[in-house]
């Protein structure tokens, strides 16, 4: 099968790009996680989806050949595996021609960038994705997809193939507000946020996967870039520029950024999974038997 090389971080400004090539990797990854069901768009969205692709790799509608039949031995590109049983493959082709026959778009690159808004109303869309089992909540569904990105953490249920098909957001959580988080290799990951004024505890969600590594090395990435974003040191401190004397008042910002909103993240980014507040990397005696803890290297 062909090769597709993926964004493994997104941020603001990747997502809201203006450069048509840019745009042209992101559409490519966001037509291979909607058609493998990553992205599971409400099924009008997956139709218009595959019209846009149509448009994309055939230009505008052509009644002479754009009618079921034509998509007959490739429509698995189109559908999502997930959904695409759901209707013959006639039906299929027909709702498909049906949209593409009224798009508005003047070229390629504008289908691209519909597609790309088909997918930006999703909760999740530029997040990396992981199967978890959560551990936590007695009153919730078990099996979950937590989404790590420049935002922080969102968990979401699995859509129900014979009803919804899309999935449903039960939380999100600020990259700000996460404490720090652990892995158990092969096992588990967990990470705390900061409590809310009634609350005495920070509440901890610990989930099993075999991907803890994977999602807390995310996480430190987001962190760490967040902080550089700012001009901040993983400690928190202001970053000196190159002739900086470090005497300005953007100290102040500093100051207020490690003990506020950035102690968040930069609690995450070094201790997190580190403990304690930022700029303290504490020891593991915090941690449950056997978890690792993740520090910037």
């Amino acid at each position: 099968g062909d090769l597709v090389f993926q964004v493994k971080l997104y941020s603001e400004g990747l997502l809201n790009t203006k450069s048509p090539e840019v745009a042209n990797l992101l559409y490519i990854q966001a037509v291979y996680h909607v058609i493998l069901g990553m992205y599971q768009l409400p099924q009008e969205d997956a139709i218009r989806a595959g019209a846009l692709q149509v448009f994309v790799k055939f230009g505008a509608h052509d009644a002479s050949k754009h009618k079921p039949g034509f998509l007959s031995k490739t429509l698995l590109e189109y559908i999502p595996g997930t959904i695409i049983r759901s209707k013959p493959p006639e039906e299929w082709e027909t709702e498909i021609f049906a949209v593409h026959e009224k798009l508005t778009c003047t070229d390629k690159n504008e289908a691209r960038q519909q597609y790309l808004d088909l997918c930006g109303k999703l909760d999740y869309y530029g997040c990396s994705l992981f199967a978890v089992r959560q551990m936590f909540d007695k009153k919730m569904a078990r099996n979950l997809v937590l989404g790590v990105n420049y935002a922080g953490i969102i968990l979401l249920k699995p859509g129900d193939l014979k009803k919804t098909f899309t999935m449903t957001t039960l939380m999100k959580h600020s990259l700000n507000d996460i404490y720090r988080w652990a892995y158990k290799p092969k096992l588990n990951f967990y990470f705390e946020v900061k409590p809310e004024e009634d609350e005495d505890q920070n509440p901890v969600y610990t989930f099993a996967t075999v991907e803890g590594k994977d999602i807390a090395d995310l996480l430190t990435d987001y962190a760490m870039g967040m902080l550089r974003d700012m001009g901040l040191n993983p400690d928190g401190t202001k970053r000196e520029k190159p002739g900086d004397d470090g005497d300005d008042d953007d100290d102040d910002a500093a100051d207020a950024a490690g003990g506020g909103g950035a102690g968040g993240a930069a609690g995450a980014g070094t201790d997190g999974a580190g403990g304690g507040d930022a700029g303290e990397v504490g020891d593991d005696s915090d941690l449950p038997e056997d978890w690792t803890r993740v520090v910037d290297e």
